[in-house]
């Protein structure tokens, strides 16, 4: 039975009026507690992420330490945790978009013993605010409370630790009930976790940098920066068509002096320009950070500046000074902030003699961030000179008006400057890119092969999907070593006449529920990254490299779609889609097939396919191959000229290969050579993209999402002008 309460939010209006919102707030007698001790678990409906059956107690995150330690809560030692939806909140309200994501993509981690607890739709631990209570207290109350509910719920039977940074909660809560302890969060660490160093020290760090931004914030008086205008002015300017909101992207290049902000939604329409606005200096970039969500107010047009000519060949920063700026574009600055976008940044330390000349107390060092867009950081060390010769990850705490550069902490070290394995981690910090191992539950939904249980295809679904295993000629095209093989390419002659063309995708969908372990971690990660000497895979390699791969000679499902064409024309005359069984012939890489297309038989000898026939099959099974690559070749060109007379751009651009050799170092770098089966293959791809496309429209009008490129900046125009003028002058 649902209980309704009326929950009272008292907002600002645009003319700062108070308005008084009276919301309807519906609470359950039970919500899902994800617990293994959970007595009622069918009442509770705990059918997601339980919470581990072997720690020793559950420890519950005060709403500001989940704001300020949230980094040390991601460390995987730590067990047990769950975060009330109060404390959630609160980081979404308080902290912004990129933190609160961060702590919902925690929460679905399989590899994090966390759970959420929706303590405020729970009957027994909501807690309406008090008149005259502040938000910080009803907060710390309210999970109190929650977690008093959460130890008697398990039966007494675990011991709830709810670790706070409010000493007056401490206080009052400490021995108020038998089973549920209050504590700081450094005390926490001490007794429960005396040996894990690297979150003690972290938390040193972050506690470092508190008390200096404090410090700090008392001791200055002089403003660096004029202060952030409040969020309802910022609304309302916006709204009026006074401000503008947009992204800024800081200019690499002069990334001091120049920046752009990239318009958003209405401001794009409603302030009729056509052209970024130019933010010139740090002043007018008012503490924001590349990749902010700002608020800019445009300067008189007689203040509007010209972006600094474009970097030509053999130019350098140290021409910076000399350069002429461009034409005069929209200038503004920005006055508020309403999106922080930071992240982990890489940073290296000063050398020894820096140090020295950054001032009296060398504890306070400014570190340069990797990327040049970001500005000098300072941080709170004692390691400095330790330091000096490795890349290092901090993060951005704060930005006060009172200080030239933002305050962070030490996190992690990466690793020694010029190290391969340091080097590596700094890209993907850099890049935001997550490449921890697969977890324990993940890998648990993933298919079986091994040469004691090998995977075959389930009788289910050959009843239910087309089988081309004896019926068409399978085969890929790929680069040389290439272990994901994710489409393959069919063509035949039918009874008619007429040609088959096929195009056959590995069906991954079919290994991959919705919203399953797998399928959110693969979101998360979003693609494969592949590097000069490794790949991290979105996938783990039972299905990229292995059952979900069109391997050779194996059995695979596929999703495929397939073309009837004119045997002379090449006028699409019939296109089926669906799901098959596919077994590919042969595993081609692109020189292979190119020899094969130009007559050179001789290639055979490195195709394995054709390494144990004899000589009558070899030569039956080669002349139906050379059939095959030419006539999907001659296919390709058809439909080659038809894109070309709809107005297809060709964009090309040439493609490096990187050499390494025995110690990983880059030995060459080998440009790939074009051939006429990259061609090919393409042309296939780009059909049945096409054609999915069209049949995703027409069977889904409302749902279809059309991928298109934005048109160009007009300043980037301009940097090509400037260039070729450079050129046609030299």
């Amino acid at each position: 039975m649902l209980q309704k309460r009326e929950k009272v939010l008292l907002l600002k209006t645009f003319q700062g009026r108070t308005l008084r919102i009276v919301r309807e707030h519906y609470l359950r007698p039970s919500v899902p507690c994800n617990s293994p001790l959970c007595p009622q678990p069918a009442s509770c409906h705990n059918d997601g992420k339980l919470l581990s059956s072997d720690v020793t107690h559950y420890m519950i995150p005060d709403w500001k330490v989940v704001q300020d330690y949230l980094e040390i809560l991601e460390f995987p030692e730590l067990k047990g945790i769950i975060f009330m939806q109060t404390a959630c909140q609160a980081v979404q309200h308080q902290r912004g978009r990129r933190q609160y994501n961060k702590l919902r993509n925690l929460l679905k981690d399989a590899r994090h013993d966390c759970v959420l607890f929706a303590n405020e739709f729970q009957q027994s631990c909501y807690l309406p605010r008090e008149r005259g209570e502040s938000m910080e207290k009803w907060q710390s109350r309210s999970i109190y409370n929650a977690a008093v509910w959460f130890y008697h719920h398990c039966q007494d039977r675990m011991p709830v630790v709810m670790v706070t940074e409010d000493e007056e909660a401490v206080q009052q809560y400490g021995s108020e009930t038998e089973g549920v302890f209050v504590i700081s969060f450094k005390s926490y660490l001490d007794n429960f976790w005396p040996d894990l160093k690297a979150a003690h020290e972290l938390c040193e760090s972050i506690v470092q940098s508190r008390r200096e931004r404090e410090n700090e914030s008392q001791e200055s008086h002089g403003k660096e920066y004029p202060e952030h205008l409040p969020l309802e002015v910022l609304e309302a300017g916006i709204k009026s068509g006074r401000y503008i909101q947009g992204i800024l992207n800081v200019n690499k290049h002069r990334a001091q002096i120049e920046a752009f902000v990239r318009l958003q939604g209405a401001s794009t329409k409603d302030s009729g320009l056509v052209s970024d606005i130019l933010i010139h200096g740090m002043k007018a970039r008012n503490r924001s950070i590349h990749g902010d969500v700002v608020v800019v107010e445009l300067l008189p047009k007689n203040e509007w500046k010209g972006r600094t000519t474009a970097l030509g060949e053999n130019d350098g920063d140290d021409k910076a000074s000399g350069e002429s700026p461009s034409e005069p574009m929209p200038t503004g600055r920005v006055v508020g902030i309403l999106q922080k976008n930071w992240r982990d940044y890489v940073v290296t330390f000063p050398s020894k003699e820096e140090v020295q000349s950054q001032g009296k107390n060398a504890q306070k060092i400014l570190v340069t961030p990797w990327d040049y867009r970001i500005p000098k950081i300072r941080i709170s060390t004692q390691q400095a000179e330790a330091l000096q010769d490795f890349r290092v990850v901090v993060r951005i705490d704060s930005w006060e008006s009172t200080s030239m550069y933002p305050n962070g902490h030490f996190v992690r070290v990466l690793g020694r400057i010029g190290d391969l394995e340091g080097e590596i981690a700094t890209i993907l910090v850099e890049n935001s890119i997550s490449v921890v191992p697969f977890s324990e539950a993940q890998m648990c939904e993933m298919p079986v092969n091994t040469p004691e249980n090998p995977w075959k295809v389930s009788s289910e679904e050959e009843r239910k999907r087309k089988d081309l295993r004896k019926t068409h000629l399978v085969f890929s095209i790929d680069p040389r070593g290439c272990e994901d093989v994710d489409d393959t390419l069919s063509v035949r002659a039918l009874d008619n006449g007429n040609l088959e063309l096929g195009v056959h995708i590995a069906d991954v969908t079919h290994f991959v529920a919705p919203h399953s372990y797998i399928d959110i971690e693969a979101r998360s990660r979003a693609t494969t990254y592949y590097l000069a000497d490794r790949r991290y895979d979105m996938l783990p390699s039972i299905l990229s490299a292995d059952v979900c791969s069109l391997l050779g000679g194996v059995d695979r499902y596929a999703v495929s779609v397939m073309w009837e064409l004119d045997k002379t024309s090449h006028e699409i005359k019939n296109v089926w889609y669906g799901r098959t069984i596919i077994r590919s012939a042969y595993k081609l890489f692109y020189e292979a097939a190119q020899e094969l297309l130009d007559g050179n038989f001789s290639i055979v000898d490195d195709i394995p396919e054709f390494r144990d026939l004899d000589d009558k099959s070899r030569q039956a099974k080669l002349e139906e191959l050379v059939w095959a690559i030419r006539k999907l070749t001659d296919i390709a060109r058809h439909i080659r000229a038809k894109r070309d007379l709809c107005g297809a751009l060709e964009l090309e651009g040439v493609e490096v290969r990187i050499q390494l050799d025995e110690k990983k170092n880059i030995h060459d770098l080998i440009p790939k050579q074009p051939l006429e089966v990259h061609e090919t293959v393409a042309e296939c791809m780009i059909l049945a993209n096409h054609w999915v496309a069209k049949k995703i429209w027409e069977s889904f009008p409302h749902q279809a999402l059309l991928r298109q490129h934005p048109p160009p900046h007009q300043e980037f125009f301009s940097d090509s002008e400037s260039v070729l003028k450079q050129r046609v002058s030299s």
